[in-house]
């Protein structure tokens, strides 16, 4: 197999290959994935993890290949920027690449990509379009106002929520993890307000149900079902203390019931976290606290099920529906 110069990378265009030297051979090698016209991306090994990690890590690399054959003016959008951001976007949404222009430019058409051009008064190059990655951009506040006709409302919700989210400090043991918030409210707000949005009114419906206490896209789908279903508004995200003894920060808490929610996601089946998990419950239920604890299977696979189990912690604590 001929060999390719290291500085070539490991995702590239075919007229890269080209300026440096390489033969038309070396350019077709069978080794080499064509994700796009005229890109090429160097094999590497199975990725060892989940199908939605893997969906994301391939959606990467084919961004990546692409991003090496775009036009100077072109720009990642929607779920891709989302993607490169760290946003919480189902993985069933980065099967195609998507792109955006600014008029005049043209629109990118090319297979197996979703294009969007602009209104000029919606999208400021020289302000929302960044580097990231090495890879040209929306910023995150520009990359929300792009994903309405990509997402249902509860996840345009929960990638409004991941903007606002600022990171807390349990217990307040570790103060240097705080954080401010990406962004604000009032930025989201700004965005929509330049002009009409593919599907504006999902963004202003979104933007009237953000938190800025949600810290997971399961925490916000749950957030939503609660509200849904008519339960009392529990706190988000805060320490709950007996005393001066600490015991544990709460997903969702019922202050006046004593009942506290708790998703458990995958990382909570790592061995040092389920310990935690194990210390914090004894700690809540010896304080007298109910603790409810879901999954995904409560979330989403039985729809309902997760507010059944809330609405059965109120009521036996004395909780009745008006």
């Amino acid at each position: 197999m001929p060999e390719l110069p290291a500085n070539l990378g490991t995702e590239f265009s075919a007229k890269q290959a080209l300026a440096l030297g390489v033969s038309r051979a070396a350019r077709n090698q069978p080794s080499l994935q064509r994700p796009h016209r005229g890109a090429r991306v160097v094999t590497s090994g199975p990725v060892a993890v989940n199908r939605h990690a893997r969906r994301r890590h391939e959606a990467m690399v084919s961004m990546r290949a692409l991003a090496a054959v775009l036009p100077d003016h072109a720009f990642f959008i929607g779920p891709s920027a989302a993607l490169l951001w760290g946003l919480p976007v189902p993985s069933e949404t980065l099967r195609y690449p998507t792109v955006g222009s600014v008029r005049p430019h043209s629109a990118v058409r090319r297979s197996g990509v979703l294009s969007h051009r602009f209104q000029l008064a919606l999208v400021d190059t020289d302000a929302d379009v960044v580097q990231r990655l090495r890879m040209p951009t929306l910023n995150p506040v520009a990359t929300w106002a792009t994903l309405a006709p990509h997402l249902s409302h509860s996840d345009l919700v929960a990638v409004a929520d991941a903007l606002l989210w600022k990171p807390r400090d349990p217990g307040g043991w570790h103060p240097e993890r705080s954080r401010a918030a990406t962004a604000t409210r009032s930025e989201l707000q700004g965005m929509i307000a330049r002009g009409r949005w593919a599907g504006i009114k999902q963004l202003r419906a979104a933007l009237e149900q953000c938190s800025d206490s949600c810290a997971s896209r399961p925490e916000t789908h749950l957030r939503l079902q609660v509200a849904a279903a008519g339960l009392p508004e529990p706190v988000l995200n805060q320490d709950i203390w007996d005393g001066a003894e600490w015991l544990g920060c709460a997903d969702q808490q019922y202050p006046d019931f004593k009942v506290c929610v708790e998703y458990q996601g995958f990382h909570h089946r790592e061995a040092q976290q389920y310990d935690m998990d194990l210390n914090r419950r004894q700690r809540l239920q010896r304080a007298g606290w109910i603790v409810v604890e879901l999954t995904s299977v409560h979330l989403y696979t039985y729809p309902g099920e997760a507010v059944h189990r809330i609405r059965m912690a109120l009521t036996e604590r004395g909780y009745r529906s008006s």
